[in-house]
């Protein structure tokens, strides 16, 4: 509109100019030469200068609709690439539907199809980006190589579009040579479906057995139709293994009789073999030698490529100058024929629950007397499977060393290995595949303790709010709760996944947290069936929001009383603490308490008194003066005392143990109301039993007790920090928040 404005103003102002310069010639001979030129200006001038005003308002309504569409879109995206927006934002979101809305208006316009394609690529909608690309470049094939200039978050996200747009041209070697970039590499791993179009890339210009390896690790990595792919790919293959099959480093959850049986099976085109051989191995040492005959029969007639989508029309193509039709083609000669035999085989292997790895060697026993090598694999243990969910303080700290760290696993997507060690998460504290200090010190203590290996499916990321938590079961893989059950479900873990440690809130505020947990629990429990408890730990005052967070603390305290099997532990006087987070050690204090907790849930530990974090369970008077109120704990057998400090300085003034309780209620003589005062309590009695009593004024009328403020010492800026109620094992009591008086 602004250049429009400006040629219109300079087409005025040269009209002017001109017609002084040739008002004197009017009777001239060079009048008409004049005249001339001034038509040619103007009608040059309205064509290309003043045309776009007066078409504008000639615009059809859906036209002046899908301008301003595609300029909201742009807007939206520009904004979010700008500030580096998360997936999750609301601008990429918007910008989407704001750009298919263009393209339903205008549904031969490239550059919309472009734009969405960028965006969904963006969402990480990786399929659908893929389409929008190819639809671009029927559209407009310049676009492939010369399209508009765009902002991208990262180098690697700007190589991996290109290397999508590449691909959906057919220029294979363009995108594979984008793809195999070290730095897209690295965020190939958030965007696993690349690794399939990067083997599909590999096959179409000749590199079968590099395209055949990444297909097979898209298997492992869960993409849909991968492991079709695979068997096309890697067709020529002598065995073909199924895509279950055992991976060195492979965790496998235990079943009630404290072993995993795992599954050997596979494909074998070799018609010179008789027999599979498998030798098994504990520690090293052979354990154990089977073989089992094969029985060929001829392959049954089933297209490969059937039900793969778009992407199975990039397969065989080689050499291929023109592809007139959709339809599937083959690269015949790269195929093995149809009418070779082949067997099948199945071998049972169990392993035993407990410290120590598991190894095999698979191989053909030929008719000749000879062997061939199928696959070795070795690392492989059996245990138990924990998921450890929440926000900053589950991701925080570095899993500690341990004698034993080769039985502490996790799987995830943050390198190139899936499956490995805990202790090998500790170089990306702030991703999703860091398995932190609190997680990583509960399955040290199991491992160590119980003997059994543990394997962690991290579900936590920093700053988020338990929404954020919620299930989409959408084409978004990088959500936290789909990503998380995702990779359990890959790696064979989900439906056997014993237990959940929760540790979430700080970003939360006000009533309704037990709602929102109900709606995760009930998740919980569709994609994790065998779970058998989840320790929740209830948060504590902190700095890190100016958020109210009472609310959320007591029902944390009561979600035992809504929702079965859940425990609650306090992180109530844990040390370490500054204010939003904890330090190394105090993420494996914690770590300690909330493994006595699971010790006692899924080991049967007998060492329980005083390792459960006491509850409120009933508040009374014990006088009809109504001066002393008594506080009754669960469990019974809890021994309450203070914490080591009984006083701490905050800005020269102290603050006691009577300082961290408040009462609600009114006064007996003017019957004047007062809400959380901590005024009308004179001191504390504990006699290291689940009982405290609070002495209180005479004249009250108590009606509601509270145990811990919300976030700071009273008349202060500085947060909350003791002194505390623990037990004797220095459990923290949970805090409670205007819980009812009996009268």
């Amino acid at each position: 509109i602004a250049l429009t404005r400006f040629h219109s103003f300079v087409f005025i102002i040269v009209t002017l100019h001109w017609l002084n310069l040739d008002i004197m010639s009017f009777f001239t001979t060079g009048f008409l030469y004049s005249v001339l030129l001034f038509v040619v200006w103007c009608t040059l001038s309205i064509t290309f200068f003043a045309q776009p005003i007066f078409a504008q308002g000639k615009l059809s309504k859906k036209a002046q609709e899908a301008q301003a569409l595609w300029s909201r879109a742009m807007l939206n995206y520009q904004f979010a690439m700008q500030n580096k927006f998360a997936i999750t934002s609301a601008n990429f979101r918007a910008s989407f539907e704001d750009f298919s809305s263009v393209i339903e208006i205008a549904p031969t316009f490239a550059e919309a199809y472009f734009m969405r394609s960028l965006v969904g690529f963006s969402l990480r909608k990786i399929d659908d980006a893929f389409i929008d690309a190819k639809e671009v470049v029927r559209l407009k094939p310049s676009f492939a190589n010369l399209h508009p200039p765009f902002l991208v978050t990262t180098v690697a996200d700007s190589l991996a579009f290109e290397g999508i747009l590449a691909f959906a041209a057919k220029n294979f070697v363009k995108a594979d040579s984008l793809f195999s970039l070290p730095e897209t590499q690295v965020n190939m791993r958030s965007m696993e479906m690349m690794y399939l179009y990067k083997a599909i890339a590999q096959y179409n210009i000749g590199k079968q057995q590099k395209g055949c390896e990444d297909c097979r690790k898209a298997v492992e990595w869960g993409i849909p139709n991968a492991d079709k792919f695979t068997e096309y790919l890697c067709n020529a293959d002598s065995v073909v293994l199924a895509k279950d099959f055992p991976v060195s480093m492979q965790f496998f959850p235990r079943d009630k009789n404290d072993s995993a049986q795992i599954i050997l099976r596979g494909l074998v085109r070799r018609s010179d073999a008789d027999s599979v051989v498998l030798e098994q191995y504990r520690n090293g040492k052979p354990i154990h030698r089977e073989s089992i005959l094969l029985k060929f029969v001829e392959p049954k007639k089933k297209s490969p490529l059937s039900s793969l989508g778009v992407l199975g029309t990039y397969i065989g193509q080689q050499n291929a100058e023109k592809q007139t039709t959709p339809k599937h083609t083959t690269n015949k000669k790269n195929l093995p024929s149809t009418k070779s035999l082949q067997a099948e085989f199945s071998m049972p292997m169990p392993i035993k629950a407990e410290c120590a790895e598991y190894s095999f060697k698979l191989s053909l026993k030929l008719g000749n007397g000879g062997y061939s090598m199928i696959a070795t694999r070795d690392s492989l243990i059996a245990g138990d499977v924990f998921l450890f969910a929440g926000q900053s303080n589950m991701v925080l700290g570095d899993v500690p060393q341990s004698t034993k760290q080769e039985f502490i696993r996790t799987y995830n997507t943050q390198q190139d290995r899936l499956w490995q060690t805990m202790s090998a998460t500790n170089v990306m504290p702030f991703s999703m595949g860091h398995i932190g200090a609190l997680g990583g010190r509960i399955a040290q203590r199991i491992v160590e303790e119980q003997g059994i290996p543990v394997c962690a499916i991290h579900a936590a990321e920093s700053g988020t709010s338990i929404e954020e938590h919620f299930p989409t079961y959408g084409s978004d893989r990088r959500l936290i709760f789909d990503r998380a059950y995702r990779l359990a479900r890959n790696a064979g873990l989900a439906a056997k996944l014993r237990g959940i440690v929760w540790y979430q809130g700080e970003s939360n505020t006000g009533l309704g947290y037990t709602q929102r947990f109900s709606q995760l629990y009930a998740a919980w429990k569709q994609a994790y069936p065998a779970f058998e408890r989840i320790h929740v730990i209830q948060i504590r005052q902190n700095q890190c929001n100016e958020f109210d967070q009472n609310d959320i603390r007591d029902e944390q305290r009561r979600f035992p009383e809504v929702l079965p099997k859940i425990s609650v532990i306090a992180s109530n006087g844990v040390e370490g603490y500054d204010g939003c987070h904890f330090s190394q050690s105090g993420f494996l204090q914690l770590g300690d308490l909330v493994y006595a907790s699971v010790a006692h849930d899924y080991y049967a530990s007998t060492d329980t008194i005083d390792v459960i974090s006491p509850t409120i369970n009933r508040a009374y008077f014990e006088d009809s003066a109504k001066t002393r109120l008594v506080l009754d704990f669960v469990p019974s057998l809890s021994s309450i005392i203070p914490s080591t400090t009984d006083s701490v300085k905050v800005l020269d003034k102290y603050f006691f143990l009577k300082d961290a309780f408040a009462l609600s209620g009114r006064h007996a003589i003017n019957g004047g109301v007062f809400l959380d005062s901590r005024a009308e309590i004179l001191g504390v009695e504990i006699n290291s039993t689940n009982r405290v009593v609070l002495t209180l004024r005479s004249g009250v009328i108590a009606e509601t007790v509270s145990y811990l403020p919300d976030k700071t010492y009273t008349g202060t800026s500085v947060f909350y920090n003791g002194p505390w109620l623990t037990t004797k094992r220095g459990a923290g009591v949970l805090a409670f928040y205007r819980f009812k008086i009996q009268q």
